[in-house]
């Protein structure tokens, strides 16, 4: 079910001597949270944080983490059904399908959010105490965090968001953190103009492209001298967090363990990919 995945090879890397499944290299996915309990991510799941609402449960209620996550490290279970017509109907597996999951929720249930919290979530992820400021009826708390072999940031913004900002990602990448991002969608047809987004457009960051089922550039990819990689982002079946979408189309829902799948596409589809290759890379030594 997972076309992306077989397309960039991973598959052979999982059942060829030595077999490789990035067993206990950590994969931290900065986004809107992951659905801990899905069927396909829960045996991998390992912790995190939720640094929009500071607590320890990064639970995702919007969908796209829970998306981006299957990607990069949905458990290779045999879960996986099809229709009739032979379609995806249930069941996907990541790229680096034994790695350690994290889960450093960034994104609000409508998938917006804060540098200061995605500065706070890097941080984190090269194992140092956290401190978050008070803000509104939220008391500040320390957080400690975890080192991570990998992060991946399916999220951005056009604007350049400041030194602060981009000190914050060259510290992490200086302290041995891969840090993966999506290019952005604002491509055009022609596949002209520089128009990656941040923080993949920080030299410290991996700026990942979209192709689709021929392997062609998306037309809606960003594209520029700072794009490194480009990976599958076009109809990614993946995992999601419940039988309702912001967008169409809407989710597949197995009854029988409340795992939910969806169709996603963009340059978020596609940085999981790298990170997931990353952690396979890491996991050779």
């Amino acid at each position: 079910n997972s076309w992306g995945v077989k397309r960039i090879g991973a598959g052979t890397v999982h059942t060829t001597s030595p077999a490789n499944k990035g067993a206990g290299i950590k994969i931290g996915i900065i986004d809107s949270g992951i659905n801990y309990n899905h069927p396909d991510i829960n045996a991998n799941y390992r912790g995190g944080y939720d640094f929009y609402y500071y607590d320890n449960d990064p639970m995702d209620v919007y969908g796209h983490g829970t998306h981006v996550a299957g990607t990069a490290c949905a458990e290779d279970n045999n879960n996986g059904t099809k229709d009739k017509k032979g379609n995806p109907l249930y069941g996907v597996v990541g790229v680096a399908p034994e790695c350690d999951l994290y889960s450093l929720r960034v994104l609000n249930e409508n998938g917006v959010g804060y540098w200061s919290d995605i500065i706070a979530a890097v941080q984190w992820s090269t194992g140092v105490p956290v401190y978050l400021e008070a803000w509104g009826t939220t008391p500040a708390t320390t957080t400690q965090g975890v080192q991570m072999d990998v992060i991946n940031l399916s999220l951005g913004k056009d604007a350049y968001p400041g030194t602060i900002v981009e000190q914050a990602f060259a510290n992490a990448e200086a302290d041995g953190v891969v840090i993966v991002a999506a290019a952005g969608n604002s491509g055009n047809t022609a596949g002209s103009g520089d128009n990656v987004i941040y923080p993949a457009k920080f030299a410290s960051v991996i700026a990942v492209a979209a192709t689709d089922s021929a392997d062609k550039r998306a037309s809606f990819s960003s594209t520029g001298p700072k794009v490194e990689l480009a990976a599958p982002g076009v109809s990614v079946y993946s995992t999601w967090n419940d039988n309702t979408s912001y967008s169409a189309p809407q989710p597949k829902c197995n009854r029988s363990d409340s795992g939910c799948y969806k169709y996603g596409s963009g340059t978020s589809m596609a940085s999981p990919h790298v990170a997931g290759v990353a952690a396979l890379v890491i996991a050779t030594g």
